[in-house]
């Protein structure tokens, strides 16, 4: 049974059709908050497109100085 694609954003390191491990993704394109790239699964030979959407960054740093991404700069 092939994955939905809520069940794919859990288990996206396996294939969602055969559930193979062995997928290899394509380069990523970026528009906006929203990015997206191909991948295919090296077992089943399928293909798809996985979409990411930004949620935030992370180790920020200003002025040569780590910054807690909660803390407020002065």
């Amino acid at each position: 049974m092939v994955m939905t694609p809520d069940e794919y954003a859990v288990h996206g390191q396996n294939c969602p059709v055969c559930r193979s491990p062995l997928i290899e993704g394509e380069r990523v394109d970026v528009d906006g908050t929203t990015a997206w790239g191909k991948v295919a699964c090296n077992a089943c030979k399928s293909t798809w497109t996985d979409v990411f959407d930004l949620v935030g960054y992370d180790e920020l740093i200003v002025a040569g100085t780590p910054c807690a991404a909660n803390v407020k700069q002065q």
